[in-house]
This record gives structure tokens, sequence and C-alpha cells, in this order.
């Protein structure tokens, strides 16, 4: 019995330790071989009977802080240039950067490499 709710845990805990990676590194994932019974009870029970509602709060209050930015922006985020790397000739290989960002909600940027008008890659900073 053990070892099937540790196989459901371990598959129910791949989507979440991708978000607890993000925020905080390998060092803030869940790891199952550290978890005690009662532990894994918890975990089974948060995932897949309370989760759900606490986003749904969670996202909810959010909305309402930033209820007035959200009105202004009528929830199209505007973006302005923050830079251009021209490219330094014009070769069809030749590549150059673009950066395009945003101000609301937090200065987010996304940063585009381009080889000519097709964008090779892409970096999000915020």
């Amino acid at each position: 019995m053990a070892d099937l709710k540790r196989e459901e845990l371990k598959k129910l805990l791949s989507s979440i330790n991708k978000e607890l990676r993000i925020h905080g590194g390998n060092e803030n994932t869940i790891k199952i071989t550290k978890l005690k019974s009662a532990q894994i009870d918890f975990l089974l029970e948060l995932l897949t009977v309370h989760l759900d509602d606490y986003k749904t709060f969670a996202r909810t209050k959010l909305e309402e802080f930033h209820a007035d930015d959200i009105k202004l922006v009528n929830y199209k985020m505007p973006v302005s240039i923050h830079k251009i790397t021209l490219p330094e000739n014009e070769e069809e290989n030749c590549t150059w950067e673009l950066i395009i960002g945003r101000l609301k909600f937090g200065s987010t940027e996304i940063i585009l490499d381009m080889k000519k008008w097709e964008i090779i890659d892409d970096t999000v900073v915020g």
C-alpha cells in the first residue's frame, strides 16, 4: 500500500516540482525519498482534494490586488521596445537582438535573438 501511495504521489509531484524548481531551484522541490508516511498522506490529500481550491482563492486575491492595473490595460499588456542591437552587416546570416518589455505587473522583458527576420532564441527576464 505504501509503495502504491509513493508512486501516485510521484506522478502528482512531477508538475508541482517543476513550478517549485522555477521559484527556488532544486532545493525547493519535494523529494519523495525523504517523506514519512504521514507526509505522503498529507501531500496526496493536498494535491488531489484541496490544491485547486487554494489556487482559485489565491488567483482571486491576486486579481483583486492588481484590479486597477488590469482595468487600465484591459487584459492586453502594453509593451514597448527596450533595446535594439542592430546587425553588424546585411548578410542573410546576420544576427541581432531585440528586447521588448512591459512595465505593468513588474518590469518584465523578453530578449529576442534574431537571424534576419526569424526568432532563433527568446529569453524572458523579469
